[in-house]
């Protein structure tokens, strides 16, 4: 997804962020002379986003009259000299944040990047990036008749814990922008998103199609498995038909959709209006035509598989053709499922 074959750091700040000192800024930037310390770094700071999904600053961030993280990046992308004070500014920012007692100090990162490829586009980016927990490594040392081991900390180049990549693109709607925050599941973890960074979904066909996906499964959850009483072979089969009309097109049509997925028109007319509740419930918009993302569709796989669990004795993946399977009851009063197959694998 992020291509960073003939990328560059140009600048690097790192400060410390903690509940004792609040930060402790250092007066100076790194300057990296070796080469394989930016390999490992460029590593770290654009290998960890493997899913597409993009984020850009919210409309409220750029009409702020607020020195926030976006005008920062704004002026940093013009204005290279200012990167250590701002730097320094945009750790304050952190602290401020990240006022609770869940949330743990670290090292605030700010790099400059040049010639990152994004989506086939050559742009350079900032890397905004917080580091709290730190990997153990064992350490060989050889000895003329033996081995000698010792241990130290360090960081480990496949795992971040909070992390944002502004990408130098499309400035106009936010830029855009890759964040993730793995070490908060709480609700304390928004501060990193939200109340320091600024950032909302951007409403791409990722964000569109992804929010087709779950508002198909909650309206199965919520309204027909409770009302029809449906079983998990009729749930399969809807799923079924859902994962079939994405994988076959890239045009999305709302209409089509229901009528393909549902079929009957009063289940129609309940997904439309069930629709409405979702949106304000999850603060999304489900748009009525976009462009299908594949990426999404596979993100989202878990839900299209719909399990059996019979007892504690079997679990059935059930993927649709409700055709191949009957349920009935024997005479002793046992319920049983009856499988037909064209050939085993």
């Amino acid at each position: 997804m992020i291509n960073h074959i003939d990328a560059s750091i140009s600048q690097l700040a790192i400060h410390d962020v903690n509940d004792i000192d609040g930060v402790s800024a250092k007066p100076q930037l790194i300057h990296i002379q070796n080469p394989e310390i930016e390999s490992f770094l460029l590593s770290y700071f654009l290998e960890n986003f493997a899913e597409p999904k993009f984020y850009c600053f919210s409309e409220y961030s750029m009409k702020s009259d607020t020195d926030n993280a976006y005008k920062k990046a704004d002026t940093l992308f013009e204005h290279q000299d200012q990167f250590l004070p701002i730097s320094i500014s945009l750790a304050k920012d952190l602290y401020q944040a990240s006022q609770h007692p869940n949330i743990k100090s670290g090292h605030f990162v700010l790099a400059h990047i040049n010639d990152v490829l994004i989506e086939d586009e050559l742009v350079d980016a900032l890397c905004i990036f917080k580091i709290e927990n730190k990997a153990v490594f064992l350490q060989l040392m050889n000895q003329p008749d033996t081995f000698e081991m010792s241990l130290s900390e360090g960081i480990a180049v496949n795992k971040v814990d909070k992390a944002c990549i502004v990408f130098n693109t499309e400035a106009d709607l936010g830029y855009k922008i890759c964040a993730v925050d793995k070490s908060n599941p709480g609700a304390e973890s928004q501060y990193w998103l939200q109340d320091f960074l600024g950032l909302t979904a951007r409403k791409d066909d990722y964000y569109h199609t992804k929010n087709y996906i779950q508002a198909t499964k909650q309206f199965i959850d919520d309204r027909v498995k409770p009302i029809y009483e449906i079983d998990k072979t009729e749930e399969a089969e809807l799923l079924n038909r859902s994962l079939n009309f994405l994988n076959k097109g890239e045009d999305f049509e709302a209409h089509e959709y229901e009528k393909r997925i549902f079929k009957d028109e009063n289940l129609i007319e309940e997904f439309q209006e069930y629709k409405k509740d979702f949106q304000a419930e999850q603060q999304v918009d489900l748009e009525d035509k976009f462009t299908v993302s594949q990426a999404a569709v596979k993100s989202q796989s878990k839900v299209f598989k719909s399990i059996l669990k019979l007892d504690k004795n079997f679990h059935v993946y059930i993927h649709g053709n409700r055709n191949m399977i009957e349920k009935g009851t024997d005479d002793m009063g046992r319920k049983f499922y009856k499988l037909f197959y064209e050939e085993e694998n």
